[in-house]
């Protein structure tokens, strides 16, 4: 069984569709940040180092909201969640 997306593949395992799946560690957690189930951590060096950006479309450059929100991100506190999250993270500027 394949899922589509990530969402969907932590759908079959909550549900017990699927024995295993590889989905990223937010998705292994419940409302209280608890891991659901039995979970492993795949080591870093075990798989190529996925970049991810935020960015401001032309359309939103105006948009003082987008600029916060980048902002957030880049703060102490935006920084912490996405860490909390299983993201790793780029100095601080």
């Amino acid at each position: 069984m394949l899922g589509e997306n990530v969402a969907q593949t932590a759908q079959f395992i909550e549900t017990g569709n699927a024995q295993v799946g590889l989905v990223g560690i937010a998705h292994t957690r419940n409302q209280n940040r608890q891991v659901k189930g039995r979970s492993w951590l795949v080591p870093a060096d075990y798989y190529p180092l996925i970049e991810q950006a935020g960015i401001v479309t032309a359309r939103g450059r105006d948009n003082p909201l987008a600029a916060r929100y980048l902002a957030f991100l880049r703060s102490d506190a935006g920084r912490a969640i996405l860490r909390n999250n299983g993201f790793a993270l780029p100095p601080a500027p």
